[in-house]
């Protein structure tokens, strides 16, 4: 086996849009409750958690990519302030 490959199987991964500030906290009761936080908008996705500036359309070109990415797959997507209720949806 190679280093890096995990035989483990993957977490739901949850994408995180926004300043990495003010999702620290969503982030680890993400990783906490089993789901993968990532900020890449790649591969399979069970939710999004954004930023109220990002929600509100106040965002970089990078973030308003990923909010295009989210919408265009139908990937739920929640404030910060709802990240708990998108995580319990994901692991149970």
């Amino acid at each position: 086996m190679s280093a890096g490959v995990s035989l483990s199987p993957s977490r739901p991964r949850v994408l995180c849009i926004g300043n990495p500030d003010s999702l620290a906290e969503a982030a680890r009761w993400l990783t906490s409750n089993g789901l993968e936080p990532t900020t890449m908008p790649d591969g399979e996705l069970v939710a999004a958690v954004a930023t109220e500036d990002v929600l509100d359309g106040l965002c970089t070109a990078t973030e308003a990519i990923a909010m295009q990415h989210v919408r265009t797959r139908d990937v739920p997507c929640v404030s910060v302030l709802h990240a708990r209720r998108v995580g319990a949806a994901a692991v149970g």
